[in-house]
């Protein structure tokens, strides 16, 4: 996959030009690698497995849209993204998270949603409107990494809320960050043991979540999918990914210009238009090209807030940036937007998508003003 990326980004010379002319700072989500990313993915898994998309990953309206008829659903961790995905026109909504209240989750209810719950209070705090209806439940996965989020199903406390106001458990959510092919063994043991129980007897879905990135870009995740499926506790059940970060991540591109840089045999001090500090909390790009055909030397990248740390890269070989010279920095298109701090009241660098050749301004309803 990323030969394929590396190939269409070498030939599509007018991607680059773009990115070069436009005004920074600005993030582009370049769609033709978006398509080649779900392209890829699809062809790693088997058919019979719903492909969703975690929207925690970039929530950005237009790309939303631009997913919807790629994938086969979406999932949401909170009321707002569900509304984001009910605005966009998914009509398959994966719901889970702690951040719900009943009041949300009887909202989801009564927009045909089916909403898995993450804790037995959740879930008994909504008495009055589960009783008699289908729901799901989040479990955590022993013998990994510690989570907080999920349901014992042993515990008598569930159990008898779940028999004395007849509901029927359908969907199980897995979902524990990043996978590695050792944490199927895991997986599929914690499988195994649950759903044997007379309380998961109605259970029709399996939502794994999401994680995927590593196992997508090592090429394991059609064996670790595979093995999955043929598991005689699970190959009866609909299976869902729903990654975030896979499917996103690779797309998005940060264009930015130098504003100060002081260059001596000492120290190379590079301070570019946006801040490291405010977009990028989790996972930080690398600058992967420049405008400047000077040299290379060794220096450091630094956001443009106060706080000590705002460093995109230090002790960078790279070629010589004076002001005005732009960078790119890659990749981007996941946990940037949705992550982004507010330091100083710098806003959100302008989104565009990249399309068919153009380069087109995008924006959802959190987007700031620049006037």
């Amino acid at each position: 996959m990323l030969n394929n990326i590396k190939s269409q980004l070498i030939n599509d010379r007018l991607f680059i030009k773009a990115l070069y002319e436009l005004n920074t700072p600005a993030i582009v989500y370049n769609y033709n690698l978006l398509d080649t990313v779900i392209t890829c993915l699809r062809a790693q898994i088997p058919k019979n497995i719903k492909l969703f998309y975690s929207i925690k990953a970039n929530s950005n309206k237009d790309l939303l849209v631009f997913l919807k008829n790629r994938i086969d659903g979406i999932d949401v961790a909170s009321i707002y993204e569900f509304k984001a995905g009910i605005e966009a026109g998914y009509k398959n909504i994966s719901a889970t998270g702690p951040s719900f209240k009943s009041t949300e989750i009887q909202y989801i209810y009564e927009n045909n949603g089916l909403f898995d719950f993450n804790s037995i209070s959740q879930l008994t705090n909504c008495n009055e409107f589960v009783k008699n209806k289908e729901v799901g439940i989040r479990v955590p996965v022993k013998n990994t990494r510690y989570s907080r989020f999920g349901i014992d199903i042993h515990n008598k406390q569930f159990q008898k809320f779940i028999v004395e106001n007849n509901i029927s458990i359908k969907n199980i959510h897995i979902h524990f960050g990043e996978k590695n092919p050792l944490d199927l063994f895991a997986i599929l043991e914690q499988l195994n043991e649950i759903m044997q129980h007379e309380i998961l007897s109605e259970v029709t879905t399996i939502n794994m979540g999401g994680g995927i990135t590593n196992l997508l870009l090592k090429g394991e995740i059609k064996n670790f999918i595979n093995k999955l499926i043929e598991n005689k506790y699970t190959n009866r059940f609909e299976i869902i990914l729903e990654p975030g970060r896979a499917i996103t991540s690779l797309c998005g591109f940060l264009i930015t210009s130098v504003i100060a840089a002081d260059n001596s045999n000492t120290k190379n001090e590079i301070i570019l238009d946006c801040s490291a500090y405010n977009l990028f909390p989790w996972f930080l790009p690398r600058p992967i090209s420049t405008n400047s055909k000077r040299a290379k030397i060794i220096q450091n990248l630094w956001g443009n807030t106060c706080f000590e740390n705002d460093y995109f890269a230090s002790r960078l070989f790279f070629p010589e940036l004076k002001i005005n010279d732009k960078v790119i920095f890659y990749p981007v298109g996941a946990y940037s937007k949705n992550n982004h701090k507010n330091l100083h009241r710098i806003p959100y660098p302008n989104e565009y998508s990249y399309k068919n050749n153009k380069l087109t301004l995008i924006g959802d309803h959190y987007e700031y003003s620049r006037d």
